[in-house]
């Protein structure tokens, strides 16, 4: 099959490319439900909301307590000026669209990084960045906001990356739930498209353009109409 369909399932890919700013956690999100829902003021709210209910918590052990007077001292947990947020906003931010998050070491995860290729996804941090490693269908891509493109990831090395991110620092976040089906999907299963990595790889089954037009028309139109929002 030619590059052509590759190019064109990246090209559907919604891709957050970060610039001068510190919004990747606001990238991560969005790429990761391939629609640009979440923004800046949303996930502030969120973190101010998480903020009040710790204080509350803290409260309740005691105005004189020390984790009460460091919550008071130290400005919010879950936000800081540059744009950054915590693990628990971008938890409850998902939890909108029915998704959980799971520290990749925790016994819940199971086999989510010697087995990562039967998950949907992962949530990747180090310091204040955020990213996220997704399936479409049944090819994996890296939707580092960093990188000037998608890129795709093999099957075999997909596991093999997780373990490396977690050996340089990082924290990995298994998702659980439903992702939203996107074009991007509808490409990948028409192309039959599997751990194919950017060093090449076959397809097979490209089908008519026509037809993937009238395909991608009707998702964006299903697309429109529906989505959960966050109040």
């Amino acid at each position: 099959m030619t590059e052509s369909a590759v190019s064109e399932f990246i090209d559907r890919i919604c891709h957050y490319r970060q610039e001068d700013d510190n919004m990747c956690a606001q990238h991560c999100l969005n790429a990761l439900i391939q629609q640009p829902h979440f923004h800046a003021v949303m996930l502030a709210e969120i973190a101010t909301e998480l903020d009040v209910q710790e204080r509350e918590t803290y409260l309740v052990a005691g105005a004189g307590s020390l984790d009460y007077l460091k919550a008071m001292q130290g400005g919010s947990n879950n936000m800081d000026d540059s744009g950054s947020f915590s693990i628990q906003v971008i938890t409850k931010a998902l939890n909108h669209f029915k998704l959980n998050v799971i520290p990749i070491s925790s016994k819940d995860a199971g086999t989510a990084l010697s087995d990562s290729v039967k998950e949907i996804a992962f949530i990747c941090n180090f310091q204040s960045h955020w990213f996220t490693i997704r399936r479409f269908t049944e090819q994996w891509v890296d939707l580092n906001s960093q990188l000037k493109r998608p890129s795709l990831i093999s099957d075999t090395y997909l596991s093999i990356y997780l373990t490396q991110l977690v050996q340089e620092g990082y924290s990995i976040f298994v998702v659980k739930g439903e992702l939203p089906f996107c074009i991007a999907d509808q490409l990948s299963a028409a192309y039959q498209l599997k751990s194919m990595s950017d060093n090449g790889g076959e397809i097979i089954n490209e089908i008519d353009k026509d037809e993937m037009r009238q395909i991608e028309e009707a998702i964006f139109n299903s697309m429109q109409s529906q989505g959960p929002t966050i109040n």
